[in-house]
């Protein structure tokens, strides 16, 4: 899915993170209380993500990736902890490239980033650890799917994932068909193949939408939906679509930008780099 120079001081934007934390628990070394279940620490951190992630900078990611890291440490027998942990490495890889423009069948990079590199390398690492440790959950192959799918750079290389992304997306929709995460991956395919390869930017805004519906704190799938929306030449639905991402997050600067060409009239709003 696309996608800041780490800064000494404490980001504004990890207060809110913080704030969770006291709504949560485990944050900054403090050990999770052995009689909270599972499935509520699990949820928690999985919030936590989200949030670190929303406030669109590194460091707030680079807070979580840390303290999940430690997780691990304590508990290196938790499937979960190494699975939220691979999707933070996930997550950083894409915040890298938050920045760089959308074009239907072009790859976000042409060559990996060294540090894009390493969060892949580590986020296959950690979902390994997750196999290994009896994790076979729908997300455990979303996750896969989009760690492959950064890795593509070129003809080749899409020869070489494309199966493999393909077969991890079909398996986190069979073991569950309502993953909102898994839907916007398989409707990404659609949206970025082009229309001879088998590409549907008609399909793909329908299931970005709903995506979008199951996801009501990510602005995500709504910034793709109003790129599928642009493609189908449908400009004013593209803007109310990018506009609705925008009061999802704010902080967006790729959405933000985008939403100020659309609203200008400008050619191939997606397709640059924002600065």
């Amino acid at each position: 899915m696309p996608r800041h120079t780490l800064r000494l001081a404490v980001p504004l934007g990890l207060l809110a993170v913080l704030s969770l934390a006291y709504a949560y628990g485990p944050w900054f070394g403090e050990q999770i209380d052995a009689g909270t279940p599972r499935r509520i620490r699990d949820q928690a951190r999985s919030e936590a993500l989200a949030i670190a992630r929303k406030t669109c900078q590194l460091a707030d990611l680079d807070v979580f990736v840390d303290e999940q890291r430690a997780l691990t440490e304590r508990n290196p027998a938790s499937a979960d902890d190494w699975r939220v942990l691979a999707e933070a490495y996930l997550e950083r890889a894409l915040a890298r490239g938050s920045k760089k423009g959308m074009q239907v069948g072009q790859p976000v990079y042409s060559k990996l980033p060294e540090r894009v590199r390493q969060d892949l390398d580590l986020g296959e690492a950690a979902l390994r650890r997750a196999r290994e440790a009896g994790d076979a959950s729908s997300d455990s192959y979303r996750i896969e799917a989009a760690l492959k799918t950064m890795r593509i750079t070129g003809i080749a290389a899409a020869i070489r994932f494309d199966g493999a992304v393909r077969t991890a997306l079909d398996t986190a929709t069979q073991l569950d068909n309502t993953n909102p995460h898994a839907l916007v991956g398989s409707a990404c395919r659609k949206l970025f193949k082009p229309v001879w390869l088998g590409g549907d930017p008609a399909a793909a805004r329908v299931e970005l939408i709903a995506a979008a519906e199951a996801l009501p704190h990510d602005e995500r799938p709504l910034m793709f939906a109003s790129m599928a929306a642009w493609l189908e030449e449908e400009h004013e639905a593209a803007t109310q679509l990018m506009e609705r991402a925008s009061k999802r997050n704010p902080t967006n600067p790729y959405v933000a930008a985008v939403l100020k060409r659309l609203r200008a009239g400008e050619d191939e709003p997606f397709a640059r780099d924002v600065d």
